[in-house]
C-alpha cells in the first residue's frame, strides 16, 4: 500500500490466509508485523513519559529492583545500547523447557536468576536484540497497571481507529496466525511466540495506514516526543551512511534534511515495511505471511515522490543491509508471488480524530 494524506494512492493483495485457498487475504487480514511492532512499544512508552508516569532516563530497576544490571535506563533499551544478549539464545543456554510457552516475566525472571553476561558495556554501542523490547513491555505495564496488549489497545488502536488489530500473547494465543517459508512449510506456534514489545502487533495495512494517520494528526503523542524518537542515536549497521536507529525507529538520514522513520519486521514467514515520509505525508506499507525479501525493495517507492535514494545504491540493500542488520530474528528465504487480487483507491477513515487521556 501507499497512501498520502490518508487516501491510498495504491492498494494491493494476494494469496489466500491459510494456505489451503479457503480464504482469501483481503484489506482486513491482520498479518503479524514482527520488529515494525517496536514503534508501538516506544509510542506507549513515550505517552507514559509525557504523563509523568516514567521517564527514559529511569534506570530499569527503578521498577524491576532485582534487575542485575543498575546501569541500564530505559533509554538504553530503547536504543539497543544496553548490552543484554537475545532471550533466543540465553533460553536455551539456561534449560528452558520448549515445550512451556515464555512469557516476558519468565524472560525478566531468568535475566534476574542467572544475570547472563552483558555482550559489551552498557551505552557503548549498538547492537540489535529483541530483549530490550521484552523488557519495555513489562515496564508499561508497570507503569501504567495495565496489561501490554490491554494498554496498546485503548491508548493507540483505539485513538488511531485500528478495529483490526491486536498484540498477540500467551493469553491468546488461538489468535496466531501461521506464516510460510519459501518452499511452503508452515511455522506453528513455538514457544517464543507469546512474547510482546518486540513483535506480536497483528495489523493491516489499512490499520497501519490509520497509525501513520494518527501520528501525523498528534493523536496519540505531542510532536515533541515524535521528534525525539527520531532523532539519530547509533549508526544501524550496513554500508549505508544513511542508516540509524532512534527510540524504536530506524531512521533514514539523507542530504537536505530529508528523513524517513520507519520499522521492517521479521519474524518467521512473516515480514513487513512501515516507512513514514514525513515531508510528504505519505507512507509505504507492506506485510506478508510467506516470506519474501523481496517487499524491502517497496522503500525505493519514495523516489515517486522525491530523489529520497540514489538510484545506484540503494538497489542491493533492500536486500543485504536488512539481512545483516536483523540476523538476530529469525526467518527463512523469500518464495514466489501469487495471483493478486487488486482493490480500487479508497479513502479511509483514520480514527476517531479525538486524543483520548491517559489513566490518571
Amino acid at each position: 500500500m501507499v497512501a498520502k494524506n490518508g487516501t491510498i494512492i495504491y492498494e494491493h493483495y494476494q494469496g489466500d490466509v491459510y494456505g489451503g485457498g479457503e480464504e482469501r487475504i483481503s484489506d482486513r487480514t491482520p498479518f503479524h508485523v514482527a520488529s515494525t511492532s517496536k514503534t508501538f512499544t516506544s509510542t506507549a512508552i513515550l505517552q507514559l513519559e509525557a504523563q509523568g508516569r516514567l521517564n527514559i532516563e529511569d534506570s530499569v530497576t527503578t521498577y524491576f529492583p532485582d534487575f542485575p544490571y543498575k546501569n541500564i535506563t530505559i533509554r538504553n533499551l530503547l536504543t539497543h545500547s544496553s548490552g543484554i544478549p537475545n532471550y533466543a539464545n540465553f533460553l536455551p543456554q539456561y534449560k528452558w523447557d520448549r515445550k512451556i510457552d515464555v512469557s516476558n516475566r519468565d524472560v525478566l525472571d531468568v535475566i534476574n536468576q542467572y544475570k547472563p553476561k552483558l555482550e559489551f558495556t552498557t551505552g557503548a554501542r549498538f547492537k540489535y536484540c529483541n530483549t530490550n523490547y521484552v523488557i519495555l513491555a513489562l515496564i508499561v505495564e508497570n507503569a501504567s497497571g495495565l496489561s501490554f496488549p490491554a494498554y496498546v489497545k485503548e491508548y493507540i488502536f483505539d485513538v488511531a481507529g485500528m478495529q483490526d488489530s491486536y498484540v498477540l500473547s500467551t493469553e491468546n494465543v488461538g489468535n496466531y496466525m501461521p506464516s510460510w517459508n519459501q518452499s511452503g512449510r508452515i511455522y506453528n506456534f513455538d514457544y517464543l511466540d507469546g512474547l510482546y514489545g518486540d513483535k506480536n502487533v497483528f495489523t493491516t495495512c489499512r490499520d497501519l495506514m490509520k497509525y501513520d494517520d494518527a501520528i501525523r494528526k498528534n493523536l496519540l503523542l505531542d510532536p515533541l516526543f515524535y521528534q525525539k524518537a527520531w532523532e539519530p542515536n547509533y549508526r544501524d549497521g550496513g554500508n549505508e551512511s544513511w542508516e540509524y536507529y532512534g527510540l524504536g525507529w530506524r531512521l533514514k538520514m539523507f542530504n537536505n534534511n530529508l528523513k524517513i522513520p520507519y520499522h521492517n519486521g521479521w519474524w518467521h514467514g512473516n515480514n513487513s515495511v512501515f516507512q513514514r515520509l514525513i515531508l510528504d505525508t505519505a507512507v509505504i506499507i507492506v506485510t506478508g505471511n510467506r516470506y519474501n525479501s523481496r517487499i524491502y525493495s517497496a522503500a525505493r517507492v519514495a523516489n515517486l515522490f522525491r530523489p529520497y535514494y540514489p538510484a545506484s545504491a540503494y538497489m542491493q540493500e533492500d536486500h543485504d543491509a536488512f539481512l545483516k542488520r536483523t540476523s538476530s530474528e529469525k526467518t527463512e528465504e523469500s518464495g514466489d508471488l501469487i495471483e493478486p487480487i487488486l482493490l480500487p483507491p479508497a479513502s479511509v477513515p483514520a480514527g476517531s480524530g479525538k486524543k483520548v487521556p491517559l489513566p490518571k
